[in-house]
């Protein structure tokens, strides 16, 4: 096991390292963009799907984000 004597220095070193990473990178992501991604994860996240069940044409209540289900339908029974 190793120990940092001088954590401060440690952790200013691998900042540093982690900026010049993303510096040279591609991968780069304004200010409005990275915000009006988390507003569509809290939209995702307080909304749900916003697509209708096939059915009875209530609101899907399934979560999509897993990835996994992409089948639109009510959880607690449909309204017919």
């Amino acid at each position: 096991m190793q120990t940092v004597s001088n954590i401060d220095g440690f952790l200013l070193a691998i900042r540093k390292r982690i900026d010049e990473k993303f510096k040279n990178s591609k991968f780069e992501l304004s200010e409005n963009e990275l915000i009006g991604n988390l507003k569509q994860e809290l939209r995702s996240d307080t909304i749900g799907c916003e697509e209708c069940c096939p059915l009875c044409r209530r609101q899907c209540e399934v979560n999509h984000n897993s990835g996994v289900n992409k089948i639109h339908e009510c959880k607690l029974g449909h309204q017919l």
